[in-house]
């Protein structure tokens, strides 16, 4: 007897990108970055009125890919026999919300049962008019953006390090100076090469493309006080510096984790700002290893009259 094994694909879900005005232009990251990989959704079209007519490959790298630019949600409904399952709102407007005619853009994707996918700081999912329709219309809006629970969360304890598979921070000085694409490039080439590599995104694009791991960084819930001091520190020390275990910790401050050079403490009553600076006693391994680090800078400290004689040579 003979054992046939038959292999499947996982079909994905058809598309519409909205991105009316601002295709392949900065504004529009979301929209190019889904056109220009993706593993979640089957992109069958872009909604942009200034290019209607135009293929997205043309407009954004210069060649045909045969996902065709429309000029609105209607074209879009008709232009395959089929309906398009799913709406994704393609934007990174500055302002990071909606305007009133993309309202009724999103409005009348959902008004024909298509679940919404959104990466913006506005959750579509929390307001009541989205909300209610998308519940009458049966279909789930997915705000990409939004964190998880509290209680799912954790604070950043170091564990990274344990991870021994080499690293590449791909960094940036700008919100869209192609920080996701290069990376995007790089993962592809590596894996091409027998490189098993893994791409984990930290933008609301790079897990609406497929990313398996990943967090929207810029989403993340900030530990701060109403009077804008911080209950969680990173400070500028960590194990390459010194020991870590061998420092004490002032009242109020409890060490959460540590990396090579920074380290995250938990602040219980103190109010600490950004330039901040916190006492820590030393251990004799503390303070032998801090002494001999060339990126701690050493003082003499008078205690008796409560001044800085000057710098270590």
């Amino acid at each position: 007897m003979t054992t046939v094994g038959v292999a499947t694909r996982q079909i994905k879900p058809a598309a519409v990108v909205y991105c009316e005005g601002n295709f392949a232009s900065v504004d529009g990251k979301t929209a190019n970055g889904l056109i220009h990989q993706s593993d979640s959704y089957e992109i069958v079209s872009v909604i942009d009125s200034s290019k209607d007519g135009v293929d997205s490959g043309v407009a954004l790298f210069g060649h045909a890919n045969g996902i065709p630019i429309l000029r609105d949600i209607d074209a879009a409904l008709h232009h395959l026999d089929v309906k398009p399952e799913v709406f994704i709102y393609g934007l990174a407007p500055s302002t990071g919300r909606l305007s009133q005619v993309d309202r009724d853009v999103v409005s009348r994707a959902i008004a024909h049962g298509m679940h919404v996918v959104c990466g913006l700081h506005e959750f579509l999912g929390d307001d009541p008019f989205f909300r209610d329709a998308a519940k009458k219309n049966q279909v789930n809006i997915y705000d990409i953006r939004k964190p998880k629970p509290n209680h799912v969360l954790r604070i950043f304890d170091g564990s990274i390090s344990l991870v021994k598979s080499k690293r590449i921070a791909v960094m940036g000085t700008d919100c869209a100076i192609g920080k996701r694409t290069t990376a995007t490039i790089l993962d592809k080439a590596l894996n091409s090469q027998n490189v098993k590599t893994i791409l984990v995104a930290t933008g609301q694009t790079g897990l609406m493309q497929g990313a398996r791991y990943g967090v929207v960084m810029d989403a993340l819930p900030s530990p701060k006080r109403r009077d804008g001091s911080c209950a969680r520190l990173v400070l500028a020390i960590g194990n390459q510096d010194t020991d870590i275990k061998g420092l004490g910790s002032p009242s109020g401050i409890q060490i959460i984790g540590s990396t090579s050079d920074h380290m995250v403490v938990h602040s219980q009553s103190q109010s600490y700002k950004a330039g901040s600076e916190i006492k820590f006693s030393l251990n004799y391994s503390a303070f032998s290893r801090a002494m001999n680090s060339c990126d701690v800078e050493t003082f003499v400290f008078d205690n008796a009259s409560n001044r800085t004689l000057g710098a270590l040579q």
